[in-house]
């Protein structure tokens, strides 16, 4: 089967558009222009919460478009900048991705840093930020996502990413009776373990709906297990502005979660 190009496919999205003929046009014009300005996304999140996992996963994105330096700052307690880099398909469609310094390492270092996070955010198209859905606290994040909210008016242009869900506990009964979180076979949840994730996933939608985070745009993934990742990028897509909603659409690709199921699996399913 022939590949789609970019155009074919903007056309058949925007013949899927409730908006008139004339708007169409007014968009695919826009588009059009706009295709050498990326989509800026502007991740936010702790350290080691799993950003840089996260967009190798949900975009496909290779190991070598990944600078260095990002993949390796990651594990330090600190970044003391903004870095963004840029990677682009055949088509030509770019997508830029800045990460910056950890919000959450203490009360007076995100009191320096919010002022530079509400600066940056407001130069993106959206925010998405990363929480680990194994930890328990997260008022600090309250904290912080209000004050950089309220002050940039994202809250249409924000998606959280409940990460790490692979890695919840199950109740003490079901760890006594060596019961497993993760079925490596088919590389999805446990009963026993979605039933944890609904329930972290349902404490965290009602903390962070208090501070204005539309519950449709909070999502619950394993970047590391590429679970539930193409709910993440739909949601992304859907939060960022028209144009740049259209661009990434016709571009979306995810890394394939089939990579990570067992061979008999696949066998039987082909």
């Amino acid at each position: 089967m022939p590949e789609i190009g970019l155009g074919e496919r903007m056309d058949e999205l925007l013949n899927n558009l409730p908006v008139s003929e004339q708007k169409k046009r007014e968009l695919r014009s826009d588009i059009q222009a706009d295709l050498e300005e990326p989509v800026r996304l502007i991740g936010a999140g702790q350290t080691g919460v799993g950003k840089s996992t996260l967009l190798r996963s949900i975009f496909a994105v290779r190991d070598e478009d990944i600078p260095e330096e990002i993949t390796t700052d990651a594990t330090r307690a600190e970044t003391e900048r903004f870095r963004s880099f840029q990677i682009e398909n055949e088509d030509g469609f770019k997508i830029e991705f800045t990460d910056g310094p950890g919000l959450g390492e203490s009360m007076q270092k995100d009191e320096e840093l919010i002022p530079e996070w509400i600066e940056q955010v407001r130069q993106h198209d959206l925010l998405y930020w990363v929480i680990d859905a194994s930890s328990r606290d997260i008022r600090h994040i309250q904290e912080n996502m209000k004050r950089i909210l309220d002050e940039t008016g994202y809250r249409d242009r924000i998606v959280v990413v409940l990460n790490k869900v692979d890695q919840i506990e199950l109740e003490r009964s079901e760890r006594e009776d060596d019961i497993q979180g993760w079925n490596e076979t088919y590389n999805v949840p446990t009963d026993e373990l979605e039933r944890q994730i609904e329930r972290r996933t349902d404490d965290i939608v009602d903390k962070l709906t208090r501070v204005g985070v539309p519950e449709d745009q909070i999502v619950a993934c394993s970047a590391l297990k590429r679970w539930n990742h193409g709910k993440v990028l739909d949601t992304i897509i859907q939060n960022l502005p028209p144009e740049k909603q259209i661009k990434a659409s016709a571009n979306r690709d995810v890394a394939d979660i089939r990579e990570l199921v067992s061979d008999e699996v696949l066998e039987e399913i082909e």
